[in-house]
């Protein structure tokens, strides 16, 4: 009778003569070399075999094991290929130096026994040094992330990205300027006694102003005159040069304001005043053309805000 057993390589049931007991021979399906094994040692192996099959299988174990060292050979997976999928599988969590290549080890109790190598494909064995690095990445990910929301909520923020205008002050103003004129082409004189008118643009006076005392030729005004109270009260503000040229009014708040400088130095023999300057002026002087006279002009509508420069006109330029 042939002695029947198995490869110790790849479990392959071989059949041999008796007389080759004891003999070493190579398996024909993996070529691993062993020794043939007596009858008696044959049968025993085969009936041990044969029991354990007959005996109910325990569960057969699932979940995630995690180890310090790859395997260096993938035989302990019962299928060619180690697993070292990170999928997550509900079941038994387990730590080890690294992952066993037989059931032979684990406690009968335990649900990794005999049957290891026939239910290993229900496990996943991962890397400590894997789990470790996935861990700092998904860390460095949420950072990421994290940081560049923030970016972006920042970014399209639209308090954050319209300009806060600072707040305009509505008490007095400080304006001030120099007047020149020319009585040669390459001669630039200080305008003394210039006129500097400001009056606000916004809004028309119940009575115009009478011109006479307002002018350039006319003797200066006593600051309680009626006129220059009225300009006052009206919200404008009236001034005349000193002997560099310079002016200094007080305005009551920023805003819209017609600016009327006219010279005491600079003289036309026919004032040129356009019919919308004309209409402009109008509605604060009866008659502008009084005002004027026959002296070079400059009217113009300004908006005075804080921090303006001073203004510099030249009547002759």
């Amino acid at each position: 009778m042939p002695i029947r057993f198995r490869c110790i390589g790849c479990r392959q049931l071989l059949s041999i003569g008796r007389r080759k007991a004891g003999a070493e021979i190579q398996c024909p399906k993996c070529g691993r070399l062993q020794r043939v094994p007596s009858q008696e040692e044959a049968g025993a192996a085969l009936a041990a075999e044969a029991a354990a099959r007959s005996q109910p299988s325990p569960p057969m174990p699932s979940g995630i094991f995690i180890f310090d060292e790859e395997p260096e050979d993938d035989a302990w997976t019962g299928t060619g290929t180690a697993s070292s999928s990170t999928s997550v599988v509900s079941g038994v969590v387990g730590v080890g130096s690294a992952p066993p290549a037989s059931g032979e080890g684990f406690p009968p109790t335990s649900p990794l026994g005999p049957h290891f190598a026939s239910s290993t494909k229900e496990l996943i064995w991962i890397s400590r040094r894997r789990l470790y690095w996935e861990a700092v990445l998904i860390f460095l990910v949420g950072i990421g992330g994290f940081g560049l929301g923030y970016w972006l909520g920042w970014a399209d923020n639209p308090a954050r990205s319209r300009p806060v205008e600072p707040e305009q002050p509505t008490g007095p103003i400080f304006v001030e300027g120099r007047l020149f004129y020319r009585p040669k082409p390459l001669d630039v004189k200080p305008d003394e006694g210039a006129v500097a008118i400001f009056l606000p643009a916004d809004r028309i006076p119940e009575e115009r102003f009478v011109t006479i005392g307002l002018r350039p030729q006319d003797p200066p005004l006593e600051p309680s005159h009626p006129t220059l109270q009225a300009i006052s009260r009206f919200g404008g503000a009236y001034a005349r040069t000193d002997a560099e040229g310079n002016f200094l009014v007080q305005l009551p708040a920023p805003g819209e304001y017609y600016m009327c400088l006219i010279s005491r130095r600079a003289r036309s023999s026919q004032p040129d005043m356009a019919e919308p300057v004309l209409v402009e002026m109008k509605k604060y002087f009866p008659e502008p053309k009084n005002l004027i006279d026959q002296a070079k002009f400059h009217w113009t509508r300004l908006t005075v805000r804080p921090g303006m420069p001073p203004i510099e006109h030249d009547f002759d330029r």
